[in-house]
């Protein structure tokens, strides 16, 4: 892992490994270290295409899609994500460096923040072509994304998720 990111919890996926160049769908969930979540998706569902938005526990979550290696996205994300599997989870707790840094953002982040990141990696592929075909696929043949509660609970049930997380 990078400096400056440390790994609490990890379950690896199947499939190759994210690596710089791949395209990459995931989520997130953020918190602040003493443990409250900055609702992020909840900030953002009025700003992203409803195509990106589905409602879990009737909180919206985004699915986000970025070219690792292009800066597209916080670098502890980016960082969290590289050696990723499809269907893979890990959470990170990410310096500010690697963060949202001295500016925070403001109302949600306080600046300097320590975060502690939670990253679900959905979909991966070696470039829009192959992103697009996977996608297509999984939709005809009616299957869907598990939502993240249900990844919780079965990462609980397998013991590698504490009760408490």
């Amino acid at each position: 892992m990078e400096r400056g990111l440390k790994l609490l919890n990890e379950v690896d996926g199947t499939g190759r490994p994210a690596g710089k160049g791949d395209r990459v769908t995931y989520n997130l969930r953020i918190f602040l270290n003493r443990g409250d979540e900055v609702p992020l998706d909840e900030a953002q569902a009025e700003e992203v295409p409803a195509a990106r938005l589905r409602k879990e526990g009737g909180r919206p979550v985004v699915d986000r899609t970025i070219t690792l290696g292009k800066r597209q996205v916080m670098a502890a994300v980016e960082h969290s994500l590289t050696g990723m599997r499809e269907g893979g989870y890990r959470k990170v707790r990410a310096s500010p460096h690697l963060a949202y840094g001295k500016q925070g953002i403001p109302g949600l982040i306080p600046e300097n923040a320590v975060l502690i990141l939670e990253i679900w990696l959905r979909a991966l592929a070696d470039d829009d072509h192959a992103f697009r075909d996977a996608h297509m696929a999984r939709e005809s043949e009616g299957e869907p994304c598990e939502s993240l509660e249900e990844v919780r609970q079965k990462l609980k049930a397998q013991g590698k998720l504490a009760e408490s997380e």
